[in-house]
C-alpha cells in the first residue's frame, strides 16, 4: 500500500493491528498509505488472557523494528468481551467515518493504545460484528456497490448508504464447515481432494432449494458407503452446499444485485463462483488491503499532524 513518493525512512506514526480470534496481524504506519510488510502472530484472542496482550504487542513492535513506545491502533477481537479491553458496539445505523471517535484507550504506561469499537444490530434480528466494520470503513472511498459480502468463519453481509452502515447479517458458514468437517459423521468421508465442478453443482443445488441442504449433507455419507470408497467430490460438495445456502439467503434478504466481495485466494474463487450463479454482479476487493485502509482512515483522524 505504499504510495509513490513516500519515504520509507519516515519515523513510525503508529502500529496498526488487526487482532482476530485466531491470529494478529500488524504493520508499521508512517503516514499516508506507507505501510511496512506485515508481522503475523498466531496468538489471537482465543489463545490469550487479558494480561498477555501487552507482551504480544511489544513483540510485534520489536519484530517490525519500531520504537517501543510507538502508538497502536487495534481493530478486531482484542476489543471483545474477554479480549484485552471491551470496546463496546456502536448501534447501526452508524457512520463508519466516525469509528475513531469511539475508540477505547487502553491504560498502558509508555504507550498510547486505542481499540476500535464493533457494530451491533438490535430489534428482532440481533447481530454483532467486530473487525468487519473497519474493513467496511476501508471501502468508503471505493465507488463500488453498497452491499458487501465479507466471507469468513462468520460471514457478514453488510449494507451501506454512503458512509452509513445501515444494517448487516451474519451467517456461520465457515464455522459450520469446520464443525461438520472435523466433528460430524462426515469427518471420515470428506478426504482432502477438491473438484471445482462438484462445488459449483452443489452450490446450484443449494441455491435452487436451500431447505434441502440438510438432506444433501447426509447424502455425502451415504454415497461413501454405497460406493465403498471416499468420493473425491465430497469436500467440494459440502463447501458448495454451505456457500450456496448462504448466497440463497442473502439473495432473499438483499436481492441479486451488485455486491462487493472482500476476500482473496480460494475463498474469493469459491464465493465469486457461487455469487455469480446466484445472479450477483461481483466486484472483488482484497481483504488485507481493505483492512489496512480502514485502520489508516481512523489513525489519520486520531493522530493528526
Amino acid at each position: 500500500m505504499r504510495a509513490d513518493g513516500e519515504r520509507r525512512d519516515d519515523p513510525p506514526r503508529a502500529i496498526l493491528v488487526d487482532w482476530g480470534t485466531s491470529r494478529m496481524r500488524a504493520w508499521i504506519w508512517r503516514g499516508g498509505h506507507d505501510l511496512s510488510p506485515m508481522h503475523s502472530d498466531d496468538r489471537g484472542m482465543k489463545a490469550l488472557g487479558q494480561a498477555d496482550y501487552p507482551a504480544v504487542l511489544a513483540r510485534a513492535t520489536a519484530s517490525l523494528g519500531a520504537p517501543a513506545g510507538t502508538p497502536a491502533l487495534i481493530c478486531g477481537m482484542a476489543g471483545a468481551r474477554g479480549g484485552w479491553l471491551e470496546a463496546g458496539y456502536l448501534a447501526a445505523p452508524t457512520d463508519l467515518g466516525d469509528l475513531h471517535r469511539h475508540a477505547r484507550r487502553v491504560e498502558l504506561p509508555g504507550r498510547d493504545v486505542r481499540i476500535l469499537p464493533g457494530v451491533s444490530c438490535g430489534g428482532t434480528a440481533p447481530d454483532v460484528m467486530r473487525g468487519e466494520e473497519t474493513q467496511l470503513a476501508g471501502l468508503l472511498d471505493d465507488p463500488g456497490p453498497g452491499l458487501t459480502c465479507l466471507p469468513g468463519t462468520h460471514s457478514k453481509w453488510a449494507l451501506r448508504d454512503g458512509s452509513v452502515l445501515t444494517g448487516f447479517t451474519t451467517f456461520m458458514t465457515g464455522e459450520l464447515y469446520e464443525v461438520i468437517g472435523r466433528h460430524s459423521i462426515l469427518a471420515r468421508t470428506l478426504g482432502e481432494d477438491w473438484d471445482d465442478a462438484a462445488f459449483l453443482e452443489a452450490a446450484e443445488e443449494a441455491l435452487e432449494a436451500p431447505e434441502l441442504v440438510w438432506r444433501a449433507f447426509f447424502g455425502l455419507r451415504a454415497s461413501a458407503l454405497l460406493e465403498e470408497g471416499r468420493p473425491t467430490s465430497a469436500r467440494a460438495r459440502l463447501s458448495g452446499l454451505l456457500i450456496g445456502a448462504e448466497c440463497a439467503a442473502a439473495r432473499r434478504l438483499y436481492g441479486a444485485g451488485p455486491v462487493t466481495l472482500v476476500a482473496s485466494g480460494a475463498m474469493a474463487q469459491a464465493y465469486g463462483r457461487a455469487l455469480a450463479v446466484a445472479g450477483f454482479a461481483v466486484t472483488l476487493r482484497d481483504g488485507e488491503e481493505i483492512t489496512c485502509r480502514g485502520l489508516i482512515r481512523a489513525a489519520e483522524k486520531i493522530w493528526r499532524d
